[in-house]
């Protein structure tokens, strides 16, 4: 077979008990716009009519595939990605519903990007009607996933021979926040990442997925991740205790300046960051719990080199001008 013949893009959607919602993703992909894809859909063992359904479909696209027993999601996105034959995989979730245009949008974006490993949208809730924006470009992309997430993981494209040459797949011991787990990898090898602006997807939310039913589980494995991903950038400056600082209000103003400066320095001398982003990354933390006062203080009596004082003093009146606004 030719290189031209094959799917220029693997569609992969895991499926357990979802009889409710998967007809809706199924259809949303079979109708793209865009139209040269494989479309994996890999049923977990489900004990619903899922595979019911799934068989029901005549579309030469679809590639089923049975697992004999339940394996969880991490085993079937990385069994779907070691058979996918398109340059890009394209993540979705048999509960969630792309837009005609999402795969088209993605597409041509790789296309034009060819240093762009991964590409995310905007996505809406079914129930609210909320749209949720991740930062678009990758500096910004990265500064987040210091937090957090910042893709909608059943929107992401990704360029597959980007994750063949990086070793990288998704981890298991990382369960339920397997894709945060994996983006901060993808960050920490130096990968370039982005975000659509535009809605590419709708995001169903019910009782039964896993944001849900495995919430405490999630949100510890997600602080682990924090801190193994902020201990690849600063973990030569700050220690454990430090590391969890981050993102931590508790501290007094003190102890916010000197930990700031620590990653001002680490990010002056590595470049990890674009500067300017990262600097309104470090406002924005001392800000949530600005003291002026305080501030002024540990201006005039702590020995930071000119800069950070001159950055401080920014902040500094940065916030009296907010606080004058509010008032």
């Amino acid at each position: 077979m030719k290189e031209q013949d094959y799917p220029l893009v693997s569609v992969i959607m895991p499926a357990y008990n979802t009889e409710k919602y998967i007809s809706e993703a199924i259809d949303s992909i079979l109708n793209q716009t865009y139209k040269n894809f494989e479309f994996f859909i890999i049923d977990d063992c489900s004990t619903d009519r899922t595979a019911e359904i799934i068989k029901a479909y005549e579309d030469a696209r679809i590639i089923y595939i049975h697992s004999e027993k339940n394996y969880g999601i991490v085993y079937s996105l990385n069994k779907c990605i070691n058979l996918a034959k398109g340059k890009y995989i394209a993540r979705m979730d048999s509960d969630d519903i792309s837009l005609p245009e999402r795969l088209r949008e993605q597409v041509e974006y790789m296309e034009l990007n060819p240093n762009v490993s991964i590409i995310g949208t905007a996505f809406r809730y079914s129930d609210t009607k909320e749209v949720i924006n991740h930062p678009v470009v990758d500096d910004l992309i990265k500064i987040q996933l210091l937090n957090n997430t910042a893709f909608g993981h059943p929107t992401v494209m990704i360029r597959k021979n980007d994750l063949i040459n990086n070793n990288l797949i998704y981890d298991h011991s990382f369960l339920h926040a397997e894709d945060y787990e994996l983006w901060t990898r993808m960050a920490e090898k130096g990968l370039k990442m982005a975000n659509l602006p535009g809605v590419g997807l709708i995001y169903r939310r019910h009782n039964a997925q896993i944001s849900s039913s495995k919430q405490k589980q999630q949100s510890l494995l997600t602080e682990n991740i924090r801190q193994k991903h902020r201990t690849f950038y600063f973990g030569e400056v700050l220690d454990s205790e430090e590391i969890g600082y981050i993102g931590n209000y508790s501290l007094s103003i003190y102890k916010s300046i000197s930990f700031v400066f620590k990653l001002w320095s680490v990010n002056a001398s590595k470049n990890y960051f674009k500067r300017s982003f990262f600097k309104k990354y470090l406002s924005q933390y001392l800000i949530q719990r600005l003291n002026k006062n305080e501030l002024k203080n540990s201006i005039i009596n702590k020995k930071y080199d000119i800069s950070f004082k001159i950055w401080l003093l920014k902040v500094y009146f940065n916030q009296i001008s907010h606080n004058i606004r509010k008032s």
